[in-house]
């Protein structure tokens, strides 16, 4: 939902294996603290939101085994603390 945004001392998400349908909001970058976003195994469509960049604390982004569509924004290649993206 988007009220996620409003969540905003949040250092880890996981929504791991939920069956999520729809897009991923982009309210998520609002989390400015955020360092571990585990969306693994969902039903996510669309495309990965390009404000995702804006989360320059994340070490982990786990998007894999959901549907999503286009291109890796290239706003992730501003995320340096970045470890683990799947």
């Amino acid at each position: 939902p988007k009220e996620l945004g409003d969540l905003s001392e949040l250092t880890h998400i996981n929504l791991d294996n939920n069956s999520l349908r729809g897009s991923i909001v982009s309210e998520i970058a609002q989390l400015m603290n955020l360092e571990i976003l585990d969306l693994y195994n969902n039903k996510f469509t669309e495309s990965i939101p390009s404000e995702l960049g804006l989360l320059t604390g994340l070490v982990r982004l786990d998007l894999d085994s959901n549907t999503l569509s286009g291109l890796i924004p290239t706003e992730l290649g501003q995320l340096m603390n970045l470890e683990d993206l799947r």
